[in-house]
């Protein structure tokens, strides 16, 4: 039996770099200034931090240079229970995430808010997309200038690409990693398995759904 899974993989480019610096120890502090931030509210929210990715740093392990720039993940999994079972593949954009990083030498924030999982999942307003609203602003209350990511051009299904597979489940997911990770310099930072951590808490919840995080270092230093 074929099964349909829905998947998004959030992959992390990095570039061959040019003559100049784009990674600065004054870009890099301000950055982790924010998330600094971020984390204290996220801890009075009550939000689980899941996982947090230093490109840049991650990239001058590689050896390449980019601008500063972090992401962090915090989870409400009762919210995020609500809010699958209005469509399971609003999973792909959960949980919470913020972005805090260098353009052109200033340093900005940009999170993932309740219009955008609207737009892409088509939910219905509801109070937990209304407490999602709540909780990604209060998440990054103490960053004056956080604003969310941008909507414009955004429609259901956007960029979500689902395979059919002859595997079952969990097979899909092995086959998927074995390929990702046979590609050079590739990592594999999270598997987030919603059932099973709901679950644990005592909601089941069913299908499972899984999101996935990977880091491609592409070029050579120049």
């Amino acid at each position: 039996m074929r099964k349909t899974i829905a998947l998004l993989f959030s992959s992390v480019l990095i570039t061959a770099c040019s003559g100049v610096p784009q990674q600065t120890q004054q870009d890099l502090d301000s950055v982790d200034s924010r998330v600094g931030l971020i984390e204290a509210n996220a801890n009075k929210l009550n939000l689980e931090p899941v996982l947090s990715i230093d490109h840049s740093r991650l990239g001058s392990e590689a050896e390449q240079d980019i601008a500063a720039s972090r992401v962090e993940l915090f989870s409400d999994d009762k919210l995020n229970t609500e809010l699958l079972k209005q469509n399971i593949e609003v999973g792909l954009d959960l949980p919470f995430r913020v972005l805090n990083y260098s353009e052109d030498g200033v340093i900005k924030t940009r999170y993932t808010n309740a219009e955008f999982l609207q737009k892409r999942h088509a939910l219905e307003n509801s109070s937990a997309l209304t407490q999602f609203e709540s909780s990604a602003q209060q998440l990054v209350s103490s960053v004056a200038d956080a604003m969310p990511i941008s909507t414009q051009g955004l429609e259901k299904g956007y960029a979500i690409t689902r395979v059919e597979s002859e595997l079952n489940f969990n097979a899909t997911i092995e086959s998927i990693k074995t390929n990702v990770l046979a590609q050079e310099g590739t990592e594999w930072f999270l598997t987030l398995d919603y059932t099973n951590r709901l679950s644990l808490k005592g909601r089941p919840y069913h299908p499972p759904l899984y999101w996935y995080s990977v880091r491609r270092v592409l070029g050579q230093r120049r």
